[in-house]
């Protein structure tokens, strides 16, 4: 085996797979706030569905803006996204504007995508630089719906949901515009996988 010294990985790669060990693990946390708490409205943030409310046909394609407006910094977010799979299928997850704002560089992951239940587990971004945050609102992700049969409207619900700042705290969130589906989402877990992901992408560049 050899020893760790003689491995010539860049140290800016080392920099992208390590730093994120430490804010990452703020998002395991259990402490973290769900949609259904109340926490202070000038201390939490502020996650809103944008969905159309239209009737939609079979072979549409719709999308779905998943907005977030921080209350206070942050660098991390995850979370769960559930559809009526008799209804909709996902075509694509586009990453978007929030993690990225002021030139970040951030890791985007769409998570597990599984049109026969009808949910997205696992979905998650952060901020790969130290010291670095957010604080403006942007557009977490968008995820793109294709209609499989007419619907009245396009329901989906977020669930699983865990943000955290930038030295591993997490903080309270809420949810506004949430639909509601009949099956239970899933409880909110941290995807740890997604580290070794990251590692992967780092040495790979």
């Amino acid at each position: 085996m050899r020893h760790l010294s003689k491995m010539r990985l860049p140290r800016r790669l080392l920099a992208l797979a390590l730093l994120p060990a430490a804010g990452l693990a703020m998002l395991a946390l259990p402490t973290t706030a769900s949609a259904d708490e109340t926490p202070s409205a000038d201390e939490s943030t502020r996650i809103t569905i944008s969905a159309p409310a239209n009737p939609v046909s079979a072979g549409d394609q719709v999308d779905v803006n998943i907005l977030v407006a921080p209350g206070t910094a942050i660098a991390g977010l995850q979370l769960d996204l559930r559809f009526d799979p008799d209804l909709f299928a996902v075509a694509t997850v586009t990453q978007g504007d929030l993690f990225t704002q002021g030139g970040a560089p951030a890791f985007f992951n769409t998570g597990n995508i599984d049109n026969q239940e009808g949910v997205i587990t696992g979905a998650f971004s952060a901020i790969t630089s130290p010291n670095q945050a957010i604080t403006d609102e942007g557009t977490f992700a968008t995820v793109t719906l294709e209609a499989i049969a007419d619907s009245p409207a396009c329901p989906v619900v977020l669930s699983g949901i865990l943000v955290g700042d930038l030295d591993g705290n997490p903080v309270p969130a809420v949810v506004t515009n949430n639909g509601s589906l009949s099956a239970s989402a899933p409880a909110a877990t941290f995807s740890w996988w997604v580290l070794g992901l990251i590692i992967t992408a780092a040495v790979a560049l």
